[in-house]
């Protein structure tokens, strides 16, 4: 667990802090004296500490700034002394211009100066001095008005958002400590000139000694280190005897500064090849979200997640509705994350992207021979593959009629027949499918099997489509933003009142992917920290010549459902709630036809 102490910085602190941090739900928040000395898995914010775990001042925006100088001009101060911790004072200059009756200065606090700079707000003559609480004091023994810096909500979602990047830093540092401490392959890490300064475990079981603060040469005293340190390249894939037995070996230097060694025994390496081609079908099988990666905080959606992590704890099958864009693969890998299945391969297959000529040996696989052009060996399918853990059918509305009879017997029997072979395998895996589609309709249609739909139905979800919950396309824009700006350095991170307001009137058919890459297009098109109304408009694809940004809405869509329903007038009309004729008329009247 990511663990985040926080030094009030004044009374009321926790109280109101407590409000932001529970959008935070994989970190532990403590305050003050909460938490033991000495974790160096802590960040700590606020007042520097001693010792292990990191530190993060927090932040001051010219907001909290300008609200500080508001109550000095209501208090009939004029001469203003502002001292803050180095590195505080750049929102300053985006505020002074705004308080001209004040005459402010600024001192930047550090520990090695603080007596003189204290000394300098001594000599000057000020009227109040304006600070962190910790400097109260200081103001009553030098007989000025104290005047507190309030941070708000703005300066602390910033601190925390750099916060997670420090913490998932942290995680990843921690985790490459774990890895070279329980690898399986010796490792050793030296300078440029083969001291070594770090061994991990194996490599002192296989050396037999601790070799931390020896060089290389005695290390290794059957190799030549003093020729491998001079070579301009790493060494990769020799080979050389330790104490009777045959090891691999590496060399990857880091510059002239650091050298990384790693060693392992050759029979250690056959066996881990025997194991990874036995599993090289399901390579990559594997979950990336969980419950937590969902974000919002409307009821429906919040709803929809106690319902999906219900679901997790059973072992029955799922199904997902969901328009395009909404998230049904999120919500699939969350429920096999949190299911007794998790440690097993998570397969995931959309079913409209594959040729229907193909899908069936995918899904189900083939044996040598099976038909023409089948691989020498045969092929596992990935119904196998998904064995002990889970399949992911996305858009099985799509899959071909001929398959679904096929489909079925495998759900109701739990066994599987390559294509050409009569030999039957058991299967112990659980099915979650997702449809964009009403399978109910798609059954009265004839396109899907009423009994097929029924199989997959066991455990049904809905996920409200964005416009039903738009109390969470803020949410979702402000994380895709700070996203965008954390990892590619872009500059916007919110968005004026014209603008968001423009934003949530709109109608997201393509749902949280629509969203995403809007925020994305915001992200590369503006400049400053904060979009307007232009911007958006145009990272939406531009206001067409003589159209109205109303009538812009209305146009995208009736475009995007249009895409929806690939063409088809009467289903777009139907969904819109307007006959076919009134459909045509805007059409025409936007430009659409």
């Amino acid at each position: 667990m990511k663990k985040i102490v926080f030094s009030s910085p004044y009374p009321g602190f926790k109280k109101f802090a407590e409000k932001e941090i529970v959008k935070y739900g994989d970190i532990e928040f403590c305050f003050d004296r909460e938490i033991k000395s000495g974790d160096d898995d802590v960040l700590y914010i606020g007042r520097e500490r001693r010792g292990s775990g990191a530190f993060l001042f927090l932040e001051v925006s010219g907001i909290d700034l300008a609200r500080s100088f508001s109550r000095c001009v209501e208090k009939g101060f004029v001469k203003v002394a502002v001292v803050l911790p180095e590195g505080r004072l750049e929102s300053l200059d985006d505020v002074l211009p705004f308080f001209p009756s004040l005459s402010i200065e600024c001192f930047t606090l550090s520990g090695s100066d603080e007596e003189s700079v204290l000394e300098g707000v001594r000599e000057k003559g000020f009227d109040a001095l304006l600070s962190f609480l910790r400097l109260e004091k200081t103001a009553k023994e030098l007989s000025l008005p104290f005047v507190l810096i309030e941070v708000g909500k703005e300066s602390l979602s910033s601190t925390l958002g750099k916060a997670q990047v420090i913490l998932n830093e942290m995680e990843r540092k921690r985790d490459a400590r774990l890895i070279l401490k329980y690898s399986r392959e010796g490792v050793l890490i030296a300078d440029g000139t083969g001291l070594v300064s770090f061994s991990n475990d194996n490599a002192e079981k296989m050396i037999g000694f601790h070799p931390v603060g020896r060089k290389l040469q005695e290390v290794f005293s059957s190799l030549d280190f003093e020729r491998i340190l001079s070579l301009d390249e790493s060494l990769l894939g020799d080979v050389f005897f330790l104490y009777d037995k045959l090891m691999s070996l590496n060399v990857i230097r880091r510059g002239k500064e650091k050298v990384i060694v790693t060693f392992d025994p050759i029979d250690t390496l056959k066996e881990m090849r025997e194991k990874i081609t036995k599993k090289a079908g399901a390579k990559g099988f594997s979950v990336r979200y969980k419950f937590s990666d969902i974000i919002g905080s409307s009821e429906k959606i919040k709803r929809t997640i106690r319902l999906a992590k219900r679901f997790a704890k059973a072992d029955e099958d799922v199904l997902i509705e969901a328009e395009t864009g909404s998230g049904k693969e999120l919500f699939a890998q969350s429920i096999h994350r949190e299911s007794k299945r998790k440690n097993g391969p998570f397969v995931a297959v959309n079913c409209a992207s594959i040729p229907e000529n193909l899908l069936e040996s995918e899904l189900f696989g083939y044996v040598e021979g099976a038909f023409t052009g089948a691989r020498r060996g045969g092929k596992v399918g990935l119904f196998e593959l998904a064995d002990g853990g889970t399949i992911f059918l996305d858009e099985v509305g799509d899959l071909p009629i001929s398959l679904q009879a096929r489909l079925l017997r495998v759900l109701q029997e739990r066994t599987i027949m390559r294509l050409g072979s009569d030999n039957v395998t058991n299967l112990d895996v659980r099915v979650i499918s997702a449809t964009n589609k009403d399978l109910s309709k798609e059954v009265a249609r004839g396109f899907f099997r009423s009994d097929l739909m029924y199989r997959l139905e066991v455990l049904k979800i809905y996920i409200p489509p964005l416009r039903e919950r738009k109390e969470d396309i803020k949410l979702l824009l402000d994380y895709f933003l700070r996203r965008s700006h954390e990892e590619k350095g872009t500059s916007v991170l919110s968005l004026d009142k014209k603008a968001l307001e423009h934003v949530l009137s709109l109608p997201w058919l393509g749902n949280v992917r629509e969203l995403e890459n809007y925020a994305v297009r915001l992200s590369v098109l503006t400049d400053g920290f904060v979009a307007h109304l232009s911007d958006s408009v145009e990272a939406l694809g531009g206001v067409k010549e003589g159209i109205s940004e109303g009538q812009f809405d209305e146009r995208k869509m009736i475009e995007l459902l249009l895409e929806k329903h690939k063409g088809s007038r009467k289903d777009v009309a139907s969904e819109m709630g307007v006959d076919v004729s009134t459909l045509w008329r805007k059409m025409k009247k936007l430009g659409l036809c």
